[in-house]
């Protein structure tokens, strides 16, 4: 900071050296950058450019580009940390770049809505990583999901839990296999014991319990 007003204060005594004003104009523009709030107005989440809305600019509506390697879907009315540049990143040939500002989306702030966009994502920890969601966590892959451990895969939720594929569910799976070992009979002189049946009933049970 100190620096940059010391440019200021020099760039404002150099009243008749044109040449120094430009050089030090220069020097500002390629290394300060300047951050300001906006406020969603449209936002197309494909793209990822949409219109902020600048309150301090007498709410001026400008054009902008989210810019971080996060896609963002903000709801019109969310705030943004913007970027404000005198160069234009998505167009090389625009080399104007004293009369014009250009502002990008940095963040949202208090995010409702997060999507990585990338080829690969590795998540890595020497002890614990935890997801937690107070509504739903949805895991999706078009081939395989691998969840490998040295020790121990935990699955755990307060409701039941819903393993499937597109045309089985371990839930009915079990089940049938539950409903075949009640429904055995025995013919001849062979005497079935009533109250084995009970633990079956017993396994039953405890599968409605998990399983969804």
């Amino acid at each position: 900071m100190t620096l940059n007003y010391d440019l200021y204060r020099m760039n404002q005594n150099f009243y008749g050296s044109t040449l120094t004003q430009e050089e030090i104009k220069l020097w500002i523009y390629s290394n300060i950058f300047i951050t300001k709030i906006g406020t969603i107005k449209t936002f197309d989440t494909t793209s990822q450019k949409g219109i902020v809305i600048i309150k301090e600019f007498d709410n001026l509506e400008i054009e902008t580009h989210n810019i971080s390697n996060i896609n963002i879907n903000p709801n019109e009315g969310e705030l943004v940390l913007l970027l404000q540049s005198s160069i234009n990143l998505f167009n090389e040939n625009d080399n104007i770049n004293f009369d014009k500002n250009h502002f990008y989306i940095l963040s949202i702030i208090n995010p409702k809505y997060l999507e990585m966009a990338c080829d690969e994502i590795a998540l890595k920890t020497t002890h614990k990583l935890k997801l937690k969601s107070n509504n739903q966590i949805d895991i999706h892959s078009d081939n395989n999901i691998d969840l490998i451990a040295k020790n121990k895969v935990l699955i755990k939720s307060n409701n039941k839990i819903d393993i499937r594929n597109d045309s089985q569910s371990l839930k009915n799976i079990l089940i049938d296999i539950t409903d075949a070992i009640a429904n055995l009979r025995v013919t001849g002189q062979a005497i079935i014991d009533e109250s084995s049946r009970a633990g079956i009933y017993g396994i039953r049970s405890r599968i409605y319990d998990l399983l969804s």
